[in-house]
């Protein structure tokens, strides 16, 4: 991953240069049209026979640009009244240039004298900034939750970007009877032009996460992805046309302000702008009368998303805004005090480390599960699997999930003192960013610093690098996501429609697990009676499928109670019906 700068800005489309250039050009063919100081044609004796055509050629042109502008002009003082209107909304579209955003396309004079993290503050992408959304759909009010943000900044291919970050999913019940949805979006921003350096998508709504990408470092883009499209309207004021690439086809997009409203959200009540979005892109989907309502300020946030589908009403409403910290200027100067405006948006915060986890994560920050090991029936050990803490490393969001011996018993052959392993994964997601093992006698295989590229989609070991999925699991973070997985059984075991499969990294490359739920059974785990799952593992690597790997997790609240593999057993120590 790039070092990270916050000195960046996303050099944005301006919808209004065309149209200010047209009022500009009327107001400049109205002043030729009555002004009597104006001439466009000489005397035959000044100009020679082809200078006379040519004049008579400007003056014909002339006044057909002066009969454009007089049809909607009804007399001299109308004209005058639009000529002084186009002059006064030319010099403020000027003063409101020179204020603003850099446009593409502008000449090198715009913006060498604009440093890019004064061009960042101006415009309204700020790193750092995450709006999380409650989903309703239809009757039902809690259907999912929904997030997008600004991760980071940095440079790409020695290019400035800034990373984007969406996240949509479906609870269950929603899923089984409206719509499945479960995908994560990234996208990096080229700085220079708003338009996609690189696009990533994870849709997890299948039985085998799916990951597809774009990458325009060699042949820049020229449309946008639906995530810059997201941010490039925000920045254009809610109106404009745009093209925007999705599933190997292009569309048309038109962004249209249709008035304002109050909208409702737990955060409190937004004045708010409505954006009209149309596109083809989304009436073949069943899509319609999608509309985005902004915030009615500069920083134009997204507060209600709601659109029909042939299914329901949809809609996402704001629930949490997280600011980016603030830095204080480093030369500060006098400014005028600003009339308060009152506003639900809640003050910027820095990062606060070791926040909750969400809940369809199935475990909480800070879970400490011990288990005591058996093998071949003796006593071996005990093994401790802990989430450990959620901060910030290496400038990003990360929660820290560890397994690790915790004793060990004389004459046991697997387990030592120290064996552990460490795995760096994005909260929300639980895909590894870093893997670091010991496991000296158990899996040597995993004695190992594994740091995994979610940009490129590759892993790297050592001296080797090697591609896999987007959303590859390490075997500590798999112990942890398969807690969320859908793990009802099928209805019919010749057609297993319900085996989850899932990319891991394993030694030297990302293998696909498959993990077959079966029906609740009761076990017995230290004396009690608890009803359990099991679920069955099939790894593709001979040495682990050979292992017979299976795991029960708690019926209720998913929590392991026993691991199995080969012929070592671990149960959990904790009376297991505490964990019903």
């Amino acid at each position: 991953m790039p070092e990270l700068r916050n000195s960046l800005s996303l050099i944005i489309k301006d919808p209004t240069k065309y149209l200010t250039a047209m009022l500009w050009f009327a107001a400049a063919a109205f002043i030729f049209a009555v002004s009597p100081e104006v001439h466009f044609a000489q005397t035959e004796r000044e100009k020679t026979e082809k200078e006379k055509a040519e004049a008579r050629q400007k003056e014909e042109a002339k006044k057909k640009e002066i009969a454009v502008v007089e049809a909607g002009v009804k007399d001299v003082d109308d004209k005058e009244a639009a000529a002084k209107e186009a002059a006064a909304k030319e010099a403020a579209s000027r003063d409101a240039g020179s204020r603003g955003p850099a446009k593409i396309g502008a000449p090198p004079s715009e913006t060498a004298t604009r440093p890019a993290d004064k061009l960042l503050k101006t415009s309204k992408l700020r790193v750092g900034e995450k709006f999380s959304y409650t989903l309703s759909f239809g009757p039902s009010e809690n259907a999912g939750v929904a997030d997008i943000g600004i991760t980071s900044s940095g440079k790409i291919e020695g290019r400035d970007a800034l990373e984007l970050r969406a996240n949509i999913k479906t609870v269950e019940l929603i899923s089984a009877a409206f719509i499945k949805l479960d995908e994560t979006r990234t996208t990096y921003l080229d700085a220079a032009t708003g338009l996609p350096l690189f696009s990533g998508r994870v849709d997890r709504t299948g039985p085998l996460p799916v990951s597809t990408s774009s990458s325009f470092f060699k042949e820049a883009a020229v449309d946008h992805d639906l995530l810059s499209l997201i941010y490039a309207i925000r920045n254009a004021g809610g109106s404009g046309s745009f093209t925007v690439r999705e599933g190997g086809a292009v569309h048309s997009v038109m962004a249209q302000n249709a008035g304002t409203i109050r909208s409702w959200t737990p955060l409190g009540v937004f004045e708010t702008v409505i954006v009209r979005i149309e596109s083809d892109l989304f009436a073949s989907r069943g899509i319609t009368d999608l509309a985005i309502h902004f915030s009615a300020d500069d920083r134009m946030i997204p507060v209600v998303i709601r659109c029909r589908t042939d299914r329901g009403q949809f809609r996402a409403v704001l629930s949490t805004i997280t600011e980016p910290a603030v830095e204080p200027a480093a030369t500060p100067t006098p400014v005028p005090t600003p009339t308060p405006v009152r506003s639900p948006t809640p003050a910027p915060v820095t990062y606060i480390p070791n926040q909750p986890l969400l809940t369809e994560l199935g475990f909480e920050l800070g879970e400490n599960l011990e288990f005591r090991v058996f093998y071949g029936g003796r006593p071996a050990g005990r093994v401790r699997l802990n989430a450990e803490r959620r901060d910030m490393i290496d400038k990003v969001d990360t929660l820290i999930l560890r397994a690790a011996v915790a004793g060990v018993e004389p004459g046991n052959p697997g387990l030592r003192m120290g064996d552990t392993a460490v795995a760096h994964v994005d909260p929300d997601t639980l895909a590894t960013r870093k893997f670091e093992s010991k496991f000296d006698s158990l899996f040597p295989a995993l004695n190992q610093s594994v740091l995994f590229d979610s940009l490129t989609g590759k892993a790297t070991f050592g001296s080797e690098t090697v591609d896999i999925p987007l959303g590859t699991h390490s075997m500590v973070s798999l112990l942890y996501a398969m807690r969320s997985f859908n793990l009802k059984p099928s209805k019919d075991a010749g057609n297993p429609v319900n085996d989850t499969r899932v990319a891991v990294f394993w030694e030297n490359r990302a293998y696909v697990f498959t993990l077959r739920p079966s029906a609740p059974e009761v076990i017995t785990i230290n004396g009690e009676k608890v009803a359990a799952q099991l679920i069955s593992f099939q790894t593709g690597v001979p040495a682990l499928d050979s292992l017979q790997i299976k795991v029960w997790i708690a019926a209720q609240s998913r929590v392991p109670l026993r691991f199995l593999a080969g012929q070592y057993q671990a149960d959990i120590t904790v009376n297991p019906k505490a964990l019903e």
